[in-house]
């Protein structure tokens, strides 16, 4: 049985990053939260600068056209090419590319959307550093997946919930409470703030422990890149280019 969340879930799912390379953890966290938001759309977002942890400068190896070219590859299957696009919008976003103002720019775009970020547990971990995480939170909702090295239990989960919160929220400002959504493909948890700011949403799945630097560095060192990190396309257009070689 499903429960009816207490507001309607988000249009519109942004999904940032470097992918540099997109790899089979970026694909499945998205097939797995589309079927928890089956009525949403994904946006997937190459960074060409992307701010990181501590507004620090991030730069990708590749150039943003090459990871622009991957990322349409990677994500153009059957299952997720009607839900999926490809965005170029911070190659015109002033640098550094900071989510906020991407998500401000869509915002812009889409005024009747409701929005949300998909991101890793591990940029959870950070969030209280990230740019403005408290005004990021009155733009958009976050939807938070466990990459498959990430042991920890749904309650430590939340327990990591609360305290990357109170890096950032006055506590006598804001309060909120825990919600579980009984769904039939994944257990959702649910930050439900009782103010002016979206949810978060914990998803209790595991993704493919992927890493975009082991894979690079595996390439550089002539290594095998082990089948399910990788798809073939990806594997082969970066073969045919002869990228991430030092030759």
């Amino acid at each position: 049985m499903t429960t009816t969340l207490k507001q309607p879930g988000p249009d519109l799912i942004l999904y940032g990053g470097s992918f540099d390379p997109p790899h089979q953890g970026h694909r499945q966290a998205v097939e797995s939260v589309s079927s928890l938001f089956p009525e949403a759309k994904f946006v997937i977002i190459p960074g060409r600068y992307p701010a990181v942890a501590g507004n620090k400068l991030k730069r990708p190896r590749l150039s943003f056209e090459e990871r622009v070219k991957m990322c349409k590859l990677a994500f153009d299957t059957e299952r997720l090419k009607s839900k999926v696009s490809v965005s170029l919008v911070e190659a015109t976003l002033p640098l550094p590319n900071y989510t906020l103002n991407t998500v401000k720019e869509f915002k812009k775009n889409f005024p009747d959307k409701r929005f949300a970020l998909l991101i890793g547990s591990d940029q959870f971990r950070v969030f209280h550093r990230w740019f403005k995480p408290l005004e990021l939170l009155k733009e958009s909702a976050l939807i938070v997946v466990k990459r498959e090295n990430d042991t920890k239990t749904i309650t430590e989960f939340i327990h990591t919930a609360h305290e990357v919160l109170e890096g950032f929220i006055p506590s006598k400002t804001y309060s909120y409470t825990l919600e579980n959504v009984e769904d039939s493909t994944f257990p959702l948890t649910r930050l439900y703030f009782n103010q002016d700011l979206f949810p978060i949403y914990l998803v209790d799945i595991s993704i493919c422990r992927a890493s975009s630097t082991d894979i690079r560095n595996m390439i550089q060192d002539s290594k095998s890149v082990p089948d399910s990190w990788v798809s073939q396309d990806i594997l082969e257009y970066i073969k045919d280019n002869g990228l991430y070689s030092n030759e």
